[in-house]
This record gives C-alpha cells, structure tokens and sequence, in this order.
C-alpha cells in the first residue's frame, strides 16, 4: 500500500577541489611576504625539483623517455608524468626509475633547497 508521498533525498558530495586551486586559494589566503610558506608550496617546489632531477638524469643516460621507460618496466606515460607532476606518481613508479638510472631515491631530493620564510 502507497502512501502517496515520497522522501526524496539528494545526497551532498564534497566539492572536488584540484591541487592547483587549493594551492592558489592558499596563496590568496596567505600574505606571502609576510608569513612563511605553507607546507603545501614547499610541496609542490620540491616535486617540481625532484622531476626536473629526473628529467636531468635521463638526458644525461641519453635516453628517450620511452627508452627509460621500457628500461623501468613503466610506461612512457608514467615517466612523463614522473617528471612533469611528480606529486601525482607511486613511490613504486620512483624506484623503478631511480633503479634504472642507477640513481638511489635520495638521489632525486637530497640537497634540494627549501625556504622555510
């Protein structure tokens, strides 16, 4: 038996906020002169440093990114992204490709320069 009248419920996702925005909504938030950086802009200049390193690595091996990839057992794509966004790869995807630039993870971020002010 029916009654008539239903409950219609909507159900609320989050917002879906990308990195780049939080990070913008961060800076917009922050007086940068002022305060230090945020652990999310320290973040996200280390990535850019660790993928430019890699980048580095393998001209310097004079591979291709399909050739390191192959020689990674990952694909092209993956290294790509390796060295464009660093932040958006596994820890697995690191070490496949340290391992074949016979490069170690510490390697890839030791002596990187953060500005904590």
């Amino acid at each position: 038996m029916s009654t008539g009248s239903s409950n219609n419920i909507q159900l609320l996702s989050p917002p879906h906020i990308s990195l780049d925005d939080f990070a913008g909504r961060q800076r917009a938030e922050a007086n940068e002169e002022d305060s230090p950086k945020s652990l999310l802009d320290i973040s996200m200049l280390v990535s850019k440093e660790v993928g430019d390193r890699v980048r580095i690595y393998r001209k310097l091996a004079g591979l291709s990114q399909a050739e390191l990839a192959k020689s990674a057992n990952v694909t092209q794509v993956q290294v790509s992204r390796l060295e464009r966004e660093p932040e958006k790869t596994r820890l697995a995807v690191f070490i496949r490709v340290s391992n074949a630039l016979n490069k170690s993870l510490a390697d890839l971020v030791e002596d990187i320069p953060v500005d904590l002010e």
